[in-house]
């Protein structure tokens, strides 16, 4: 009678309770399947129930019995989320026992007194089941989603893991390092804890050559996304003047053929008319980079003007006639500036509707200073994200790509000696770069400063 009670009112619950942990870490509904769960926490209670019978012990009984908890977290169809939810319940449990026995111990509460009292064992267990219980009120309060937290590019996936396993490998030395004050703490049931010191030694020793790969593969993973993505506005800045060469090519020959037609046809006024409308498309073209003196910058634009009208931008150009134009700068250093600027600019103005695409660049002189602004229109970037964009890794795009480019940017500002600000209000972004004057010895930086 007493096994059924025990089952019914403490293994039962606390299995319950341990299974709603691992859903509530990703705040999946318990209603949904609920009859499954219930089934679940029955057939979890009994295994818990099987291993004390049996005598297992608790080392092998914590490893048997949060296997089988992996086990139907995967029957219920969790296939990704198994493991992380396993952790969440396991490592809940385990701080609240030992926090509960360490209480205890500082009390000078012995385990032998709830052994001898019915109702003083019962409300020992009820305490522990009331931590399980406000964990999992407390997460569904807050609606807590560890999926959130994970993060969507490699280089931050590897850096979790990183942090993870170090975290582990820190507890595993220190379990070696405290098992003497340990023993010293802990009741007299937990001490066989302390009693298999190589266990923890081979799991800092294996955990250590993990995180030493982790580390590894951050690093690799970060030196390539930074390669690719500082080289990018170069060779984009190529593909782009490339597609604009053979898109002036099909125009071309598609205006020829049309003449020829109109010449066959003797329409003469037509004539006049399409080659009138086409001087004004090549004026337009030509205005984009009237007043630019730099041939990188002059290919730049042209390729970009061509991309832009494809996705129906309007971009204009304004250049002051004694603006000195970066002609201290190295040419990749332009092509990476702004490249990266006028492509930001192109993808948040793509999150608008048609007539509303625009991009605004103005060059020019100000206060002593040269100053480039590039304007667009897009989504309002919110005031508290704004001075976080210019920080490595850090993207604002839902599929995480990105997080490089700004940080070039900046970096760049800074190693030419400048400042570079943002402002964002009403749907409208802009970008405003201060430089010196260009004089001697303006490219002479220091290696902190390249990016």
């Amino acid at each position: 009678m007493e096994v059924l009670l025990n089952y019914f009112v403490l293994d039962l619950p606390e299995a319950m309770l341990l299974l709603t942990i691992g859903y509530a870490v990703f705040n999946l509904p318990l209603c949904r399947e609920w009859r499954r769960l219930v089934l679940c926490g029955v057939l979890f209670a009994i295994w818990g129930d099987v291993l004390t019978a049996f005598g297992v012990d608790y080392e092998l009984k914590l490893f048997l019995f949060y296997s089988f908890e992996f086990l139907l977290f995967l029957s219920l169809g969790h296939r990704y989320k198994a493991f992380a939810m396993v952790v969440a319940s396991s490592t809940w449990m385990m701080v609240s026992e030992t926090t509960i026995s360490a209480v205890m111990s500082v009390l000078g509460v012995r385990v032998s007194v709830f052994a001898e009292s019915t109702f003083l064992r019962y409300a020992l267990s009820f305490t522990y089941l009331s931590t399980l219980c406000i964990l999992s009120f407390t997460l569904y309060k807050l609606r807590f989603n560890l999926r959130k937290l994970w993060p969507r590019t490699a280089p931050n996936r590897y850096l979790v893991f990183l942090i993870v396993s170090g975290g582990i490998t820190f507890t595993s030395i220190l379990l070696v390092n405290v098992s003497t004050f340990m023993g010293k703490v802990l009741l007299e049931e937990l001490h066989p804890v302390t009693n298999y010191l190589w266990i923890y030694q081979l799991a800092a020793l294996v955990l250590a050559l993990i995180t030493s790969i982790f580390f590894v593969l951050y690093v690799r993973a970060t030196v390539v996304r930074v390669e690719k993505e500082t080289e990018a506005p170069y060779s984009k800045q190529l593909i782009d003047l490339t597609t604009a060469v053979r898109a002036i090519k099909h125009d071309a020959l598609s205006h020829f053929t049309v003449i020829l037609g109109f010449l066959k046809m003797k329409e003469y006024q037509r004539i006049e008319s399409f080659v009138l409308n086409l001087v004004d498309e090549t004026k337009e073209l030509i205005d984009i980079t009237e007043g630019i003196r730099n041939k990188t910058i002059a290919a730049m634009l042209y390729g970009k003007v061509t991309n832009f009208a494809k996705g129906g931008v309007d971009f204009q150009v304004k250049v002051a006639p004694n603006s000195p134009q970066l002609e201290s700068w190295k040419d990749i250093d332009i092509s990476k500036l702004l490249g990266n600027l006028l492509d930001n600019a192109y993808t948040a103005t793509l999150k608008m509707e048609d007539d509303d695409r625009y991009i605004r660049m103005e060059w020019g002189i100000r206060n002593g200073s040269e100053y480039l602004s590039i304007e667009n229109s897009g989504p309002t970037i919110p005031d508290e994200v704004l001075p976080k964009l210019f920080d490595l890794g850090y993207t604002t795009r839902d599929s995480g790509d990105g997080g490089v480019g700004l940080a070039v940017v900046k970096g760049l500002v800074t190693k030419y000696k400048g400042e570079i600000d943002v402002i964002s209000r009403h749907g409208v972004t802009r970008f405003t770069i201060m430089l010196p004057m260009a004089i001697k010895g303006s490219q002479e930086v220091t290696e902190e400063h390249t990016v």
